[in-house]
């Protein structure tokens, strides 16, 4: 087990004066300039005071668009590569987390959550900020689990212009109050002797193993708030990600070349249970829209998002080479992680794949 350094006494002076009682919200950022206006905006409009995206070995336009919206919306971000190569005994994600967490506690911040930028915590009825769930004493590290949509296909879609057909998943994310005393940054979760964990609706977590729980609420249906996990967007979207590679291999040099291998495939298998349908109040869901809207118009990022979508799409051609090289020698992983999007004719006329993608949203 690492011991993580202590933070701040409570007593400490922040750095920041702005950042006192705020609520953080982090993530670490490779090549997400396409999704980063989107992934703020989501989080500011519910409640979340500041931003801070950690730039990690990146190539394409999100610094520009990350200094376009400034500190005028409580954005910041800061590079995180020198921590690759960093003598720690934490991987590269937990001590780029630990790091974080300590600068938000000496900022004075009240709490803070870690996201990636294919998540965004979204209160249930659609309206309630994350304010409205840290008020109780108890909330010392509040979990919210993932959903995952059964399907996400448009190209460079939002994620709530429709109704949602969501499967439940175990995994959580944390919001964790500043200065506790921590043993281990957990990527879903921190870890401390005398931490008290809870639910985001105050409810005790079930079967809790640091990664997962299972839900308090019957089959069906949802919590107070969830974290919807867009793992997949659409299929050249998720082609695409393959050629981000892992962070392990990142932090051992592999920093090009190499494929997320983690992945089963696109989308989800045949499920077993019915999806739950989430379809906010039409009028929540066009003022979020056009809100989202003219963020995007008041900050001049229109130009910004259309480049880092085209870098989306030139690096998804990479993926498909790197996929065609792979297969010679691991034809069994490749057929994995092109499963439910059809292997052959992806790999064999690959432009006339990512043509069909580009016309008509989905292959």
């Amino acid at each position: 087990m690492v011991t993580l350094s202590p933070a701040p006494p409570a007593n400490t002076q922040p750095v920041n004066a702005r950042s006192a009682g705020a609520v953080r919200l982090v993530a670490i950022a490779k090549d997400e300039g396409a999704y980063l206006a989107q992934w703020i905006f989501h989080h500011l409009h519910f409640g979340f005071d500041e931003i801070e995206v950690l730039i990690n070995q990146t190539s394409d336009s999100s610094v520009p668009l990350l200094q376009a919206l400034g500190e005028t919306e409580g954005v910041h971000w800061r590079c995180v590569d020198h921590l690759l190569s960093a003598n720690d005994k934490l991987p590269f994600q937990k001590l780029a987390y630990a790091d974080a967490y300590a600068r938000a506690t000496q900022d004075g911040c009240s709490h803070v959550a870690f996201l990636d930028i294919d998540e965004l915590w979204t209160p249930t009825d659609f309206s309630s900020p994350i304010q409205s769930f840290l008020s109780r004493d108890a909330a010392e590290v509040l979990l919210t689990p993932w959903v995952v949509p059964a399907k996400d296909p448009v190209l460079f879609g939002t994620a709530f212009e429709g109704e949602l057909h969501l499967y439940r998943n175990r995994h959580v994310k944390s919001i964790s109050r500043c200065g506790l005393e921590l043993t281990d940054m957990g990527v879903h979760a921190v870890a401390g002797p005398k931490i008290k964990l809870t639910m985001i609706d105050g409810q005790q977590p079930l079967a809790w193993d640091g990664q997962r729980i299972d839900w308090p609420q019957p089959e069906g249906q949802l919590g107070a708030a969830f974290v919807l996990h867009r793992m997949w967007r659409s299929p050249l979207e998720y082609v695409s990600s393959l050629a981000q590679g892992l962070r392990q291999a990142q932090r051992h040099g592999q920093t090009t070349e190499s494929l997320k291998i983690n992945r089963k495939g696109y989308g989800k298998a045949a499920p077993t249970e019915d999806p739950i349908i989430f379809k906010p109040p039409s009028s929540l869901t066009r003022s979020y829209l056009a809100d989202y809207a003219e963020f995007v118009h008041s900050h001049q990022l229109t130009g910004l998002i259309q480049e880092n979508q085209r870098f989306v799409i030139e690096r998804c051609s990479r993926a498909i080479r790197l996929l065609q090289l792979r297969q010679m020698s691991e034809p069994k992983l490749v057929s994995t992680l092109l499963h439910r999007l059809g292997e052959p004719y992806i790999l064999e006329q690959p432009d006339a794949w990512l043509a069909r993608c580009l016309e008509r949203d989905t292959p």
